[in-house]
């Protein structure tokens, strides 16, 4: 068991130096993400056995929901690679980080307390996105990728950066990623009003949101996201300082255990 931030990953870190083949990490995305930055770069492969709120990377590889399914799998299962997105001067990402309303989502819902801590995690999730939405503050970030110019995007809702496709307990944020393909995949939205929010969040969960033309994508090798205005981020879901940060795609970084 786990007792503070960081343990998962000095445990596996430890696991690793002393040449265990898998670890099986049973919990949600905060505890993979530990985990993986505690096996990142070595011989030892990474299982997971979901038991979160959110269990969102599972659902990119195909890990079972159902734990004793899941328990067979990080024992039988066979060992792949994927991707990495490295964040300067915080680690590794595993499945998706965001900037902006996706954060204070996320800090809402991990200091959720009465009705709200009480309910099923997808209905949390979107109670979570209608109580932030209509008293966030919105900057303007800019948006580079890779040697590219800079782009200003005012009145900025999110951007999502990752290695995978979901987050927020079944989002399919980033639709036509790859776990190993060699790139970051973005999305970013802007000027979504509250009309046009309930439509939005419906082809989210679809992974449909990127034809909607205020949403934008990209693929890319490295991304750096900054603000006029003090914006926090996340990074699989735990909220850290705020922009600006620099993200770079870490090729083939972690082995993995998958059906």
């Amino acid at each position: 068991m786990t007792e503070h931030r960081g343990h998962a990953r000095g445990i596996a870190e430890r696991l690793a130096s002393e040449g265990y083949e898998r670890v099986i990490a049973v919990g949600g995305d905060g505890t993979l993400n530990e985990v993986a930055n505690g096996l990142a770069g070595t011989q030892t492969a990474l299982a997971a056995v979901p038991a979160g709120t959110g269990n969102d990377w599972v659902r990119t590889v195909g890990v079972p929901r159902d734990p004793s399914q899941a328990w067979k799998l990080a024992l039988s299962g066979h060992i792949e690679v994927t991707d990495l997105a490295e964040v300067e001067g915080h680690g590794f990402c595993m499945n998706v980080l965001g900037a902006g309303f996706d954060a204070e989502v996320a800090r809402r819902i991990a200091g959720a307390r009465g009705p709200l801590a009480r309910i099923g995690p997808t209905p949390r999730y979107v109670a979570a996105v209608f109580g932030t939405f209509f008293g966030y503050k919105r900057s303007t970030v800019r948006v580079r990728l890779d040697d590219g110019p800079v782009e200003e995007v005012p009145e900025t809702l999110l951007v999502a950066v990752g290695v995978a496709r979901y987050y927020g307990s079944g989002m399919k944020v980033l639709p036509d990623a790859e776990i190993a393909d060699g790139l970051l995949d973005v999305v970013w939205g802007s000027g979504i009003s509250a009309l046009e929010l309930p439509g939005i969040m419906a082809r989210v969960f679809k992974g449909t949101h990127t034809s909607h033309p205020k949403v934008r994508t990209a693929r890319c090798r490295s991304v750096t996201l900054e603000s006029n205005s003090p914006t926090p981020f996340h990074i699989d879901g735990d909220v850290r300082t705020v922009l600006p940060i620099t993200v770079r795609v870490r090729e083939k970084a972690l082995r993995i255990v998958v059906p």
